[in-house]
């Protein structure tokens, strides 16, 4: 899988401060994401046939809401940076009052124990496209659509997030970023009184602190490390 060069996620400052406590990020229930279309229940119809259709089924089964947790970001695209995101800096980033956690997702896997990927962790791209309401798995079709279906798709409405996740179908409640912060980027109408504090609790990380800047020319943002 080809990842971005960065990811990035949203929070505002009082939650900054207990994210640096333990650079640990909370991971929420799946019912609790924006989409309601991703609460739904599916409907499985598995073909006997279907060569995967014991795995496949047994995975179904293992979707719960309640119980799934997700943690998510935005990521760089080849045309927009995760960062020059003006909708999640809005609804996320305490409308530019708050921060966004650079954070390198090559890092980001090693340090969330790479070995339990694909069994109980996994880290991959939101796709935006039609709802469905049915899952067939008939032939051979593959996990990795199957999952991408029930935990990685939403509404094209949300494709402006440029969202990435990582999931947990064991309830798994933190995940951690000491080893893949690389910078934390201040808001437009960051506080600057708050800015000793973050720089207290970083003494002895390699990571920047960047202020986010708008070219008033292109109307586009861009970072400066401070």
């Amino acid at each position: 899988m080809e990842y971005p060069d960065a990811i990035y996620h949203y929070t505002h400052v009082e939650k900054l401060f207990l994210i640096l406590g333990d650079f640990q990020l909370k991971m929420n229930a799946l019912k609790n994401v924006n989409d309601p279309r991703e609460w739904m229940e599916y409907e499985p119809v598995v073909d006997k046939r279907a060569k995967s259709a014991y795995k496949a089924l047994r995975f179904i089964q293992s979707r719960n809401i309640n119980t799934n947790t997700i943690v998510c970001f935005s990521g760089d695209s080849k045309k927009v940076k995760g960062y020059d995101l003006p909708t999640m800096w809005a609804h996320y980033g305490d409308n530019f009052k708050g921060v966004s956690l650079q954070i390198n997702p090559f890092a980001f896997i090693e340090e969330n124990n790479k070995r339990l990927l694909n069994k109980y962790l996994f880290f991959d791209k939101v796709h935006y496209e039609k709802p469905i309401a049915n899952i067939t798995v008939e032939g051979e079709m593959p996990l990795e659509k199957l999952r991408q279906i029930m935990f990685f798709s939403k509404r094209p409405d949300w494709e402006s997030e440029q969202e990435w996740r990582l999931l947990s179908i064991h309830g798994r409640q933190i995940s951690n970023i000491r080893k893949s912060l690389e910078a934390i980027i201040l808001g437009l109408d960051f506080n600057y009184s708050f800015l000793p504090s973050i720089r207290k609790l970083i003494e002895g990380e390699e990571i920047l602190i960047k202020q986010l800047k708008l070219d008033n020319k292109s109307q586009s943002f861009y970072v400066e490390t401070i």
